[in-house]
């Protein structure tokens, strides 16, 4: 649910759906090089997303993970 400065910046109330994406981003070494939060009016997106990922990442990832 939105609060009062997300509501305020994205043009809706307070307590409205949102749709939230927070994510990083690593190097092919592990090193994190991007971290976002994406925010989105609850009545204006549709998210279609396939990812692909090698086990060898997904090891990694969830290595990193671990130690946060």
């Amino acid at each position: 649910m939105s609060n009062a400065d997300d509501a305020l910046l994205l043009g809706i109330e307070a307590g409205m759906p949102v749709q939230v994406q927070r994510g990083c981003m690593l190097s092919a070494n592990g090193v994190p090089i991007e971290a976002h939060e994406l925010i989105v009016r609850g009545d204006r997106f549709k998210l279609d997303i396939e990812f692909s990922i090698n086990q060898q990442v997904l090891d990694r990832f969830k290595a990193i993970r671990q130690h946060t």
